[in-house]
C-alpha cells in the first residue's frame, strides 16, 4: 500500500532499461521455425526487467508433484495489488526414449513403434533432468509474468530495444559485427562455421542482416 505501482513510473523504468545496449541485446530473441521463417519476441531477460519495474508482482515456479515417471511443475504469477493470478503447469518426463540402450542405462519400459522396432524408455540422469526442469521452468516463468504485461507496453519495449540496437548497428557496423562474432564464439561457434551457415563472408552482411544474426545468437 505504501509502494503502489504507477503505470507511468513503471513504463519510464522499463524504457530506460531498453535504452541500454547490453540489456536490449539480451531482451530480443529469434528462433528459427523452419521453411526460412523466424519467430522473434521478448526474452526471459526482458520479462525479469518487466517484473522488477512493474513492482508488487510475485512470480514463482514450484514442483507440485514428483512421481516415478514425471515431475509436475507449476508457475504462478500473482499481482499483489489486483489479486489477478496467471498459472501454468507442465509435466516433465523423467525418461528419454532410445532405440539402443547404453551401458549403465536403467530401462523403465519398452514399446514397439510404428515401424515394428523396439523403443526403450530410459530413466534420465539427474543432471539431464535438472537441466530440463530448469529450462522449462524459465519458459513458464516468462509466460506467466507476461500475462500481467499490457500488450501495448510489451510492443513498446520491443520497439525501444530495436531502436537501441539500430543505433549501434547503424553508427558503427564494424563494432556491432565484432559484438556478434564474440557472442557466437562464447557458444563455441567459429567464424568459419558462421560463414558456412550464411553462405557468404560475414563482412558482407547488411545492417538488417546483422540484427537478424544477433537475434539468433541471443536465442
Amino acid at each position: 500500500l505504501r509502494n503502489r505501482r504507477t503505470f507511468d513510473g513503471a513504463r519510464k523504468a522499463i524504457l530506460a532499461a531498453c535504452a541500454r545496449f547490453r540489456f536490449a541485446d539480451a531482451a530480443i530473441y529469434a528462433k528459427p521455425m523452419g521453411d526460412g521463417k523466424t519467430a522473434t519476441g521478448l526474452s526471459i531477460r526482458a520479462a525479469e526487467e518487466f517484473v522488477r519495474a512493474w513492482t508488487n508482482l510475485d512470480v514463482a515456479v514450484n514442483i507440485v508433484a514428483d512421481a516415478d515417471e514425471f515431475v509436475l511443475i507449476e508457475a504462478v504469477a500473482v499481482d499483489l495489488e489486483t489479486n489477478n493470478v496467471a498459472r501454468q503447469q507442465a509435466r516433465v518426463p523423467k525418461y528419454v526414449e532410445r532405440k539402443s540402450p547404453r551401458a549403465g542405462d536403467e530401462i523403465m519400459s519398452s514399446r514397439t513403434n510404428s515401424r515394428g522396432k523396439t523403443t526403450y524408455r530410459i530413466r534420465a540422469h539427474d543432471d539431464a533432468l535438472f537441466t530440463l526442469v530448469q529450462n522449462i521452468s524459465s519458459k513458464m516463468w516468462r509466460t506467466v509474468a507476461w500475462k500481467h504485461c499490457p500488450s501495448d507496453l510489451a510492443e513498446e519495449m520491443e520497439e525501444a530495444c530495436e531502436r537501441t540496437l539500430q543505433q549501434l548497428g547503424g553508427a558503427d557496423p564494424a563494432k556491432f559485427l565484432k559484438v556478434i562474432e564474440q557472442t557466437f564464439m562464447k557458444h563455441g561457434v567459429a567464424l568459419e562455421q558462421l560463414e558456412g551457415y550464411l553462405g557468404k563472408a560475414i563482412s558482407g552482411l547488411s545492417v538488417p542482416e546483422m540484427h537478424q544474426l544477433r537475434r539468433l545468437a541471443s536465442a
